[in-house]
């Protein structure tokens, strides 16, 4: 029967650990490491989170009118032909939550009002409309001639070079 000789450490030396608890501590080190990289992850998706724009607030003012607003939906119709007058409209749009509450957006958000879309292209508006930008979520929508026309509502976010919403609805130019 052969026997081991138990070796230990000199005086202020320290003893070397074994394959398996080195092993282990490796594991257990791993699996702290991952737990923490998934908690941060989880942190960092939670404040990157963008608001859900279920529908838009639409707000024209036609030239020398009364302002009228609108929601716009993705999902359903439009609630009614939204009117323009002949000259330059001021438009102003507000994103709103499920429960049409305004969300705040982030100031690199911008209206967009085009003709529609071909993929993720912007068609131009039809003839005798044209937008023109004021501002993140405000612009002058000039229509010159009478008419009904479609129009796609965009709510792009610059910063991240997408839209948010897309929406068509009908107008009718008086």
């Amino acid at each position: 029967m052969s026997h081991r000789p138990t070796v230990r450490p000199t005086p202020g030396t320290l003893a070397r650990p074994s394959w398996a608890a080195r092993r282990r501590a490796v594991r257990a080190g791993l699996v702290l490491a991952t737990l923490a990289l998934g908690v941060a992850a989880c942190n960092d998706e939670d404040e990157d989170e963008e608001p859900e724009i279920e529908s838009v607030r639409l707000t024209v003012t036609p030239p020398g009118g009364t302002a009228t607003s609108y929601i716009v939906r993705t999902s359903g119709a439009t609630p009614a032909v939204v009117v323009l007058r002949s000259g330059a409209n001021t438009v102003s749009a507000a994103a709103l939550d499920e429960n049409n509450q305004t969300l705040a957006l982030e100031s690199d958000f911008e209206l967009r009002l085009v003709g529609g879309l071909q993929g993720e292209t912007e068609v131009p508006l039809p003839s005798g409309l044209a937008f023109t930008s004021n501002g993140t979520l405000t612009g002058t929508l000039t229509a010159t001639a009478p008419g009904q026309r479609t129009i796609t509502l965009r709510m792009y976010h610059r910063g991240e070079r997408h839209s948010d919403f897309d929406a068509s609805f009908a107008t009718t130019v008086q």
